[in-house]
């Protein structure tokens, strides 16, 4: 490994843990029949179907009305957004179980990685607990940054889910 790419390997490290969430979510309001107007407790209105984009972790009140129709509210939750770890967890443990016995069982794939990590390697070296142990953390740190990858990519995807207000207006009698 050139000097390069391990420059390169430690700031996929870095990077893997970054994903923008945004501190919004699109409500997407419906009625039926549709025509509703909604009122919001701070301030914003529109006729239904409509979109509003909100801040997340919190709670709106919503009123709708339409002539001709009973008047009904509606408090929806607006989540906070939970960042997904799964993947993390999962690839950093298989990593540093995969790399620490390779380590232990092969001394040359353990000492391959210890070599590409001090430029250096002599010939007659015998890999120690502690080198070994490095080799271990490696894994778990490269492929946790893989698995940290894959949670942030499905953690974008799901931060553009809406959220959803369905409501039904009964007639005036």
């Amino acid at each position: 490994m050139t000097y390069s790419s391990r420059w390169f390997v430690i700031a996929v490290c870095f990077v893997a843990g970054c994903a923008a969430i945004p501190e919004h979510t699109t409500l997407v309001i419906e009625s039926k029949p549709s025509g509703a107007l909604v009122h919001a407790n701070d301030g914003w209105e529109c006729t239904t179907p409509c979109t509003q984009e909100v801040d997340r972790d919190r709670t709106i009140e919503l009123a709708f009305t339409r002539d001709g129709y009973s008047d009904v509210e509606k408090t929806v939750e607006i989540p906070e957004f939970k960042r997904s770890r799964a993947a993390t967890v999962i690839s950093a443990a298989v990593g540093g179980v995969l790399m620490g016995a390779g380590a232990s069982i092969a001394d040359d794939l353990g000492m391959s990685i210890v070599c590409a990590i001090l430029i250096e390697c002599p010939d007659d070296h015998v890999l120690s607990s502690g080198e070994k142990l490095l080799a271990g953390g490696l894994g778990a740190t490269l492929f946790g940054a893989a698995g940290r990858l894959i949670d942030n990519k499905r953690d974008e995807k799901r931060a553009k889910d809406p959220v959803r207000v369905e409501v039904e207006l009964d007639k005036e009698q």
